[in-house]
């Protein structure tokens, strides 16, 4: 079973929420992650995975809408 992680999403439409990821071979969750909208992939967010030291080693940066 692979090892998860919680990281916080900062900034964007889900500023504030936590979400579980898994973490890959060396440990790091994955670059980015998509927010699913109402309309889904169609109008998902794109977060990029930052590295910080306030809320945990990691949280995702809103960058934007994927469209």
């Amino acid at each position: 079973m692979a090892s998860t992680t919680r990281v916080r999403l900062a900034d964007g439409p889900a500023d504030g929420e936590v979400i579980t990821v898994e973490l890959d071979p060396t440990g790091r969750p994955p670059l980015t992650h998509h927010w699913l909208g109402e309309g889904g992939l169609a109008h998902a967010d794109i977060y990029e995975l930052e590295s910080t030291s306030s809320d945990g080693p990691w949280c995702y940066r809103w960058r934007g809408p994927a469209t």
